[in-house]
């Protein structure tokens, strides 16, 4: 029997937008864990993006009548993510990448919890990593206080938000903006900033997401560094006070991420894209001796060519 009380508890509609670009093999993994969901008020919202294997086939014969399938011509992720938030119905809206999966109360637990605390417009969960080739647990975020409340300046210097935990309230998205089409990589870390700029964001303290690790994701995830460093710098875009020009605390997050990139590049040996990087952090804080030290801990070989390139 259905108690009062039950019956006053909203279940809000959430709209779980599913970009995807030739990803047969996964996909329906990622589909089957949004049914499987103990909050069941869903509408699931599947964007291929111009995808060349059977993914379109593998979807619609599996799912035809209950999910909405959209198509575009390849674009990229933040287009097709935005074509599918154009078209949802949601108050909230729920984001899961194509090779990821959620556990079954994931969209429950963080329902009630935006449900009893309305300042958050956004929110998002711990996750756990696992090789597709061994079943291994990898690096999660168990270890790592993630905050909440007002977040900006931390997600500044650190991504610590895996986009496939976020559900954001449709509301939210309609003052800060969709995804940035022009980025290719970094994305969601460039919407995260505009959205804590602007709004509390909520978190739960539960590995409620599982990411899958595989050679395709894996080389996205080696470029997606660079992709936010231009977000970041393209944040005035949005908030005009934000330009690196006038800004302390982003030129010393732009050091901060520019150095770290370059050191990266440092370590595979390539050494045109480590200078690159080195200069445009002492750029930005000229006086951080740390980009300095920085510099002086590349290799032998490649300091000796940084400081010939540097003095000529």
């Amino acid at each position: 029997m259905i108690t009062a009380s039950q019956r006053n508890i909203r279940t809000p509609l959430v709209s779980a937008i599913v970009p995807v670009f030739n990803c047969e093999r996964y996909i329906c993994e990622a589909i089957d864990s949004i049914f499987l969901q103990t909050y069941k008020n869903i509408e699931i919202i599947v964007v291929d993006d111009g995808s060349t294997d059977q993914t379109k086939e593998v979807v619609l014969d599996r799912y035809k009548r209950k999910i909405r399938f959209l198509e575009q011509p390849n674009s990229g992720p933040s287009r097709a993510r935005n074509l599918g938030i154009l078209n949802s119905k949601g108050e909230y809206i729920a984001f899961l990448d194509a090779d990821d999966i959620w556990e079954p109360d994931k969209i429950r637990k963080q329902i009630q919890h935006m449900s009893s605390n309305p300042q958050y417009a956004m929110s998002y969960t711990k996750f756990q990593s696992f090789s597709e080739k061994t079943s291994l647990k990898l690096d999660s975020e168990i270890n790592i206080d993630c905050p909440e409340g007002w977040i900006f300046d931390e997600l500044l210097f650190k991504n610590f938000i895996t986009l496939s935990s976020v559900i954001v309230r449709a509301d939210c998205l309609k003052k800060v903006g969709l995804f940035n089409e022009s980025l290719l990589t970094g994305e969601d870390v460039e919407l995260f900033l505009r959205v804590a700029y602007c709004f509390q964001i909520g978190f739960i303290n539960e590995i409620l997401v599982r990411k899958r690790k595989h050679d395709n994701n894996l080389s996205y995830q080696k470029r997606s560094t660079s992709g936010n460093i231009l977000g970041l710098e393209n944040l005035y875009k949005y908030f005009p006070e934000l330009a690196p020009g006038s800004n302390r605390m982003i030129r010393k997050a732009l050091g901060y991420r520019c150095i770290r990139k370059g050191r990266e590049f440092a370590y595979y040996g390539m050494r045109k894209e480590a200078f690159t990087y080195a200069r445009k952090a002492i750029k930005y804080t000229p006086l951080s001796f740390k980009n300095y030290f920085s510099i002086l801990l590349l290799p032998a070989r490649l300091l000796k060519a940084y400081l010939r390139d540097h003095n000529r």
